[in-house]
Order: C-alpha cells, then structure tokens, then sequence
C-alpha cells in the first residue's frame, strides 16, 4: 500500500452542508501512535477555506488504510483521499442508510440497507430477510433511484424555502409567486429524469445532477 511522504500536499474529500469538496492539506508528521492494527498515525494540516466560513487551518490525526482511503482519527470516520494535483475522481462512497441491492440477487435476500463501511471501503448490509452481510465491495451494489430522488427533493426544497424566505420574493405580486413556485417544480422534474437517464453511475449521476442545478439556480436567480 502506498503512504503518501511526509511534507506530501493531498486533498481529502469531506462533506461539508451535505455537499461532498475536495480538501486540501499536508502530512506533517508521523506521531508516534498507532492504531488497532498497529499502523502508524499521522498529523495532516488541512488548509483554511474562508469560502466556507472556516478561516482556520485544522490539524487531525489520521491512519491510512488504503491506496485512496485514510481513517479521521477523531471521528472515526473513512474518507477517500488523493495526491494534490490530480484530476482522478473516484465513486463516491456510498452513506450508511442507503436503500441497495445485491447485484444478481433478487427478492428480500438481495434488498437491504446499508449499515456500515469499513477501513477498507467495504459494506454490511442489513437485508430484508434478517441476515447481514459484510465486507461486501461496492461493484456488487446497485443503489435504488429512490436515493438519488430523495437527494433532489432535499435540494429543490432547500431552495424553494431559501427563495420564499428572501425579503424580494416578498415584493413581488402573486402571479410572480406562482411563476417562480412552478419553475422550481419543472427543475425538480428536470433533475430526477436525468438522474434517471445516467443509469447505474450511482454518485457520479448526484455530482452531476448537483453541478447543472447549481447552474439552472443561478439563471433563475
């Protein structure tokens, strides 16, 4: 497995108001700690990101697991990481709770729900019939569309509220209202046929799905 040097700047990828971002920081030091299965624990610095409302930098100890996989070690939470500068974007992994599929199971034996990820990117899954899986790799997972729906939803609405809450929107008469109130509905539409439309590219279709929303708001606004 390779570990990045010290002095090495990577970019771990964090969910900051349920928007996965590419963070960058630099591995500082090996602490002197190891971990469960005695690996060693290292201190990474992670930049200041004043976009976000966090000016500060932040150090954290972490353990890496993986070509692309590191342990905070504070939350206790696995998260993807790469070398500062490249462009790869690996598949978003997928979050505890998500409705699933076993890929070439059918009925309640293959349907379930995801309960954990490990250091390693690997699933258990609680299935309908009352047994678990684990260590399952996500090639064999299919997520269910009603995911990604449920993802639109959050995001149209937060929207729908962000614009009704705007002294403007206020000001504007009731046919105004109306207008905006429907073209948010057909961005709702819109959004989930697409999603429909990228097939099986699981987060890939979210990211997507989120750049072009992103971009239709900014018309509408």
């Amino acid at each position: 497995m390779f570990v990045p040097p010290l002095n090495s700047r990577l970019e771990v990828k964090w969910m900051v108001d349920d928007v996965n971002l590419w963070w960058s920081c630099v591995v500082q030091s090996i602490t002197g700690k190891v971990d469960y299965q005695d690996r060693d624990v290292y201190s990474v610095l992670y930049s200041g990101r004043p976009d976000l409302d966090m000016p500060n930098q932040e150090r954290r100890e972490v353990v890496f697991t993986t070509n692309n996989l590191l342990v905070d070690q504070e939350d206790g939470d696995v998260m993807q990481w790469r070398m500062e500068g490249e462009t790869t974007d690996p598949p978003e992994l997928l979050c505890v709770g998500a409705r699933v599929t076993l890929r070439g199971i059918s009925g309640p034996e293959g349907r379930g729900t995801i309960a954990a990820i490990d250091e390693l990117g690997c699933y258990k899954i609680d299935l309908e019939d009352g047994t678990s899986r684990s260590s399952v790799q996500q090639s064999s997972i299919d997520e269910h569309a009603e995911n990604k729906a449920d993802m639109v939803d959050d995001v149209v609405s937060l929207f729908g509220q962000c614009i009704r809450s705007d002294p403007r929107f206020r000001l504007l008469k009731s046919h105004n209202h109306k207008r905006i109130t429907a073209q948010v509905d057909d961005l709702q539409t819109q959004l989930l046929l697409r999603l429909k439309s990228y097939g099986d590219q699981h987060s890939r279709a979210e990211q997507k799905a989120l750049r072009e929303l992103v971009t239709e708001l900014r018309y509408m606004l």
